[in-house]
C-alpha cells in the first residue's frame, strides 16, 4: 500500500493544504484521486515515507481510486430505484452480510435518494448508487453526505 498527499479540488482547482492518505491503486504525481465517494483530489506526493506518518499513522484513511475519465466508464451502468434496493437487498443475503442502507432508499441524515443523483454537501452533483454497484458491494453509507449507516 502506497502512502501518498492529496490536495482537494474545489471544481477542477486544487486548494488548502496537503493531506495524507493510502491508496490501494498506483498512483503518480499529478493524477486525479476519488478522496471518497463525493470527493476529488490531485496527488501532490507519492511514496510519502511511513516515518513521516508513523504518530498519526491509525487514522489515515485509504482513498477509493484513481478518477475514471468518461471515455473509460462502463457504459452499461444504469440507475433505478427499485431495481437497485433489491440488489443490494439480494448482495446482503447471498454474502450473509448485515444490510445497512435504507430500505427506500432515501438517506436518514440528508433525505436524498441514495440510487439516484443528488447534491454533495458542497452543493455539487453526485452520482448516487447505481444498480451494478447496489448488486456488488456492501453499501454503508450515503453518496450524497457521507453519512454512515453502520457506526
Amino acid at each position: 500500500m502506497k502512502i501518498i498527499k492529496v490536495r482537494f479540488l474545489k471544481g477542477e482547482v486544487p486548494s488548502g493544504r496537503a493531506y495524507t492518505y493510502f491508496s490501494d491503486a498506483p498512483v503518480s504525481v499529478g493524477d486525479l484521486v476519488q478522496i471518497n465517494s463525493s470527493a476529488k483530489g490531485i496527488v501532490i506526493e507519492a511514496d510519502v515515507p511511513e516515518s513521516e506518518i508513523e504518530a498519526f499513522r491509525d487514522k489515515v484513511k485509504t482513498i477509493v481510486g484513481k478518477v475514471v475519465a468518461e471515455s473509460e466508464k462502463e457504459p452499461n451502468e444504469h440507475f433505478n430505484v427499485s431495481d437497485s434496493v433489491a440488489a443490494q437487498e439480494r448482495y446482503c443475503k447471498e454474502k450473509e452480510y448485515p444490510h445497512f442502507a435504507p430500505n427506500n432508499g432515501i438517506c436518514w441524515k440528508c433525505n436524498q435518494q441514495i440510487y439516484a443523483e443528488g447534491k454533495n454537501r458542497m452543493g455539487n452533483l453526485s452520482k448516487g448508487i447505481s444498480v451494478e454497484e447496489a448488486g456488488s458491494e456492501l453499501i454503508t453509507g450515503c453518496p450524497h453526505c457521507n453519512w454512515s449507516y453502520c457506526e
